[in-house]
């Protein structure tokens, strides 16, 4: 997962995947919550630097 991601249907799997690890990791500790928070990091490229990817 150590990259950028660009298209909409990646970034939702990342996030998903990501929510789920945090709920596996509570669920062994034995922890209960309603809520994860998550931020996001946007960057502003030109069109060009995104071809390149």
């Amino acid at each position: 997962m150590l990259r950028d991601y660009w298209r909409e249907n990646e970034i939702l799997t990342v996030v998903l995947e990501l929510c789920e690890e945090v709920a596996k990791q509570a669920r062994e500790i034995g922890k209960v919550g309603r809520t994860v928070s998550f931020s996001v990091r946007v960057i502003h490229v030109s069109l060009g630097n995104l071809m390149d990817e």
